[in-house]
């Protein structure tokens, strides 16, 4: 299923006219007030390889301190590219901590190359970035990465998110750490394969 995030207002056909009160919900395009026009970095990034390419990205949640990990491995493939959007599958298979597998079904997201801001905004200046000399190594290659790290909050406490990126990725990501010390949660991010067609 290929799924995008467009305006739509559903709307009830409860009570117009004739139509039965079961009728299903019919989706109304809003012309929503547009701002300036940019480029989403997702397809600006995705777009620079063939179709076909494909990334398998693992992550790891733990308990700082307990050997108790759940290992996510998630394959993220480009099936389609236009001048105007990209396509990606996603698939991806769960080992919890207590030993149980599951396979989930894969998805397609659909990412515009273009999206507007609000009327009057601009866009933000990109977090500054910390080019680190070693590179990451992924699948025996070297890639030359950049650096930011940063905080935030949520129920759990104070977040600590450290993440390297890379335009040679596909997808970007190359590594990130997610840390949140007040409940002892650390979940870690690594691109494990990267493989181009031929």
């Amino acid at each position: 299923m290929l799924r995008r995030l467009p305006f739509l207002l559903l709307v009830g056909l409860v009570g117009c006219g004739d139509a039965p009160n079961d009728a299903p919900p019919v989706p109304i395009a809003i012309d929503l007030p547009k701002g300036e026009r940019v480029e989403n970095p997702a397809y600006a990034n995705w777009a620079a390889f063939p179709v076909g390419t494909v990334v398998e990205r693992k992550s790891v949640t733990e308990e700082i301190g307990r050997p108790d990990k759940t290992t996510t491995t998630s394959t993220f493939t480009l099936v389609a590219k236009t001048d105007t959007s990209i396509t990606i599958e996603l698939k991806t298979r769960t080992t919890r901590y207590d030993g149980f597998v599951m396979d989930n079904p894969s998805d397609r997201f659909s990412t515009d190359r273009y999206f507007y801001l609000p009327p009057g905004r601009k866009p933000a200046d990109p977090t500054p970035l910390k080019e680190i000399d070693t590179p990451l190594i992924v699948a025996g290659k070297p890639y030359r990465v950049r650096f930011v790290e940063s905080r935030d909050r949520n129920e759990g406490g104070e977040v600590l998110v450290k993440t390297w990126t890379s335009d040679a990725m596909p997808g970007g990501l190359v590594k990130s750490i997610t840390e949140t010390p007040g409940v002892k949660k650390r979940t870690t991010i690594i691109a494990t394969a990267v493989t181009l067609p031929r």
